[in-house]
């Protein structure tokens, strides 16, 4: 492999930092939105219910990424740029959570 520059060591820290920071944020809002936020004025058994429906969705969800994981590694595994085959899909990736998360937290 050759030795990693320390440049190529503090790039991938911090990516690492906003991936990490991103999904807490993102996942810390979901779960207060959900469970105290959403179904406010809603009856207790209905909420619960809805609760527990939104808990199937994100376990389904999380299934199906068992499936596309792999299925998406091979895409990005097959991608062949001037910039390389993981660039682009970082530059899409970041683009597209950035305005996500800005959307979440706008009223």
């Amino acid at each position: 492999m050759g030795k990693i520059s320390y440049k190529e060591r503090i790039g991938f820290a911090l990516g690492n930092l906003g991936h990490s920071a991103f999904y807490g944020a993102l996942s810390t809002y979901f779960i207060v939105y959900v469970t105290s936020g959403m179904f406010a004025g809603v009856e207790k058994s209905i909420a619960n219910k809805l609760i527990g429906l939104i808990t199937t969705l994100v376990v389904i969800i999380r299934l199906a990424e068992v499936v596309l994981d792999p299925i998406l590694g091979n895409i990005v595994d097959n991608t062949r740029t001037k910039y390389g085959k993981f660039k682009p899909w970082l530059l899409i990736g970041t683009i597209v959570s950035a305005i996500l998360l800005v959307v979440c937290f706008t009223g």
